[in-house]
């Protein structure tokens, strides 16, 4: 589905633990309803997935969460050279999953509405959002909430035909960056700031103290969706994965 992602390696000025200070990562896609047997697809889920995917009221939400989690399966499964159906998960302190008994592949999902986008790293901490590009209420409001008083600024600069899309592009960078952090929403987001230079698609979260050891890259090629993946790192390489390559 994805046409096009940024594909480059943001600048280094801060060591991270690791040979290799740039993360690689693979970006897959998928739209829900597009093909596929739920039947077949809820054979691959665990226990939990299938009890989780039971509590859904509408019919729609749960073909959508069981198509999801058995996209996710086929994916890593392709990295683990196992089944679909083999592959194990365990939950970090602070509720983010992981692969169980396989550090070199790290992995982050994000939906919204009828796309789910998965990005599947070499080890080190990965995150990723996506959001369905819409007019957002109270927009000024909730940028003064949410957001480092520059990228409130930028916001409010936006056009107002784009304003709405700015908003989620940041809202996705920082989403994306707490994820590959770890820490969730309880870090203070104004304390964030996700600028990208010159309106580069790649770029380094900042904080009081400096840059920090993670980057992110602005996902292209996602019609009527906006979306950002991260990774620990001071630099980022995307890969567009299709999802015929499972076939």
């Amino acid at each position: 589905m994805m046409a096009s992602l940024v594909d480059v390696a943001a600048p280094s000025d801060r060591p991270y633990p690791r040979p290799d200070d740039v993360g690689a990562v693979d970006v897959w896609s998928h739209l829900t309803g597009a093909h596929g047997d739920l039947a077949s697809d809820a054979g691959l889920l665990d226990a939990s997935e299938r009890a989780r995917a039971a509590r859904f009221r509408y019919e729609r939400d749960r073909r959508r969460y069981v198509e999801r989690h058995a996209f996710a399966r086929r994916v890593l499964a392709r990295y683990l050279d196992c089944g679909a159906a083999d592959v194990v998960f365990r939950t970090r302190p602070g509720g983010k999953p992981e692969l169980a008994g396989c550090d070199e592949r790290s992995f982050n999902l994000s939906q919204d509405d009828d796309l789910t986008v998965l990005v599947v790293g070499d080890g080190r901490p990965v995150g990723v959002d996506v959001e369905r590009v819409r007019d957002i209420d109270k927009l000024d409001e909730l940028a003064e909430g949410l957001f480092a008083p520059e990228e409130v600024a930028t916001v409010h600069a936006a056009a107002p035909a784009v304003r709405s899309r700015v908003f989620l592009t940041l809202w996705t960078r920082k989403e994306a960056v707490v994820k590959t952090m770890g820490v969730g929403l309880a870090m203070p987001l104004q304390d964030l700031t996700v600028l990208a230079p010159n309106t580069a698609a790649v770029g380094r979260p900042v904080s009081a103290n400096g840059a920090l050891p993670f980057a992110f890259a602005t996902l292209a090629g996602l019609p009527g969706y906006v979306g950002t993946v991260a990774c620990a790192g001071t630099g980022i390489v995307v890969h567009v994965m299709h999802e015929r390559e499972l076939e």
